[in-house]
């Protein structure tokens, strides 16, 4: 009797693949359910990268202060007051991404050491307005700040009564600085959200002058 031997026809599976960048792991699958290929989440192998200020000074309202430049102090300070309000910059220098085939920003956090805190104020952190002049911590005044536009949408961090790390999630800021390119960033603009206090109230954090409590800026990839 004539027996036919069993003949394995290979098959060939094409996937087309997009060139738009994803991110998030996958599984394929084939008809059986033992032969499969999967992915990790993301091809990025970057670590975080932090940040230490570059750059820092805060501007004064009050009459008098207008033109003071203060990089020499050895504190930044946010107050609210109908005497004059107090905003504080910060400026940080970006380093290029991390294998940009493979790596793109996921987070970003601001992060200032307030010592003398008043508990219940919202600070909110603006993008410096890269349409504006470039300051520098040794030449920004409360007169020649570049404040507007104010935008990307400010994020928001509320104080507590114990002194300690403050935090901010500043992604959207940063992501449009490295948009803007070398002339995108100019750095970021703290201030409480409600000014003109009739009783004034007054964050103060480190600058950068402390070494152990410099503000920071870390950077996530993925």
């Amino acid at each position: 009797m004539l027996r036919l031997g069993a003949v394995a026809t290979a098959v060939t599976a094409t996937v087309a693949l997009s060139q738009a960048t994803a991110s998030g792991s996958f599984v394929g699958l084939t008809g059986n359910a033992s032969d499969k290929a999967s992915s990790a989440a993301t091809f990025c192998t970057s670590a975080p990268s932090t940040l230490l200020s570059v750059g820092d000074s805060w501007t004064d309202e009050t009459s008098g202060a207008t033109d003071t430049n203060h990089q020499t102090d050895l504190d930044l300070r946010v107050r609210s007051s109908s005497a004059g309000d107090r905003h504080i910059w910060v400026q940080f220098v970006l380093p290029a991404i991390p294998d940009p085939s493979h790596c793109q920003l996921v987070d970003a956090t601001l992060s200032l050491y307030n010592k003398a805190p008043v508990s219940g104020r919202n600070i909110d952190v603006y993008r410096g307005n890269p349409t504006s002049r470039t300051w520098t911590a040794a030449d920004i005044t409360w007169n020649n700040e570049p404040i507007n536009p104010l935008g990307p949408q400010a994020t928001n961090a509320q104080t507590t009564s114990t002194a300690g790390w403050q935090a901010w999630t500043v992604t959207d800021h940063v992501l449009a600085q490295y948009a803007g390119g070398v002339n995108g960033n100019n750095g970021f603009l703290l201030r409480d959200r409600t000014e003109n206090a009739a009783t004034a109230r007054e964050q103060v954090y480190y600058d950068r002058q402390d070494a152990t409590y410099s503000p920071k800026l870390m950077l996530t990839w993925g």
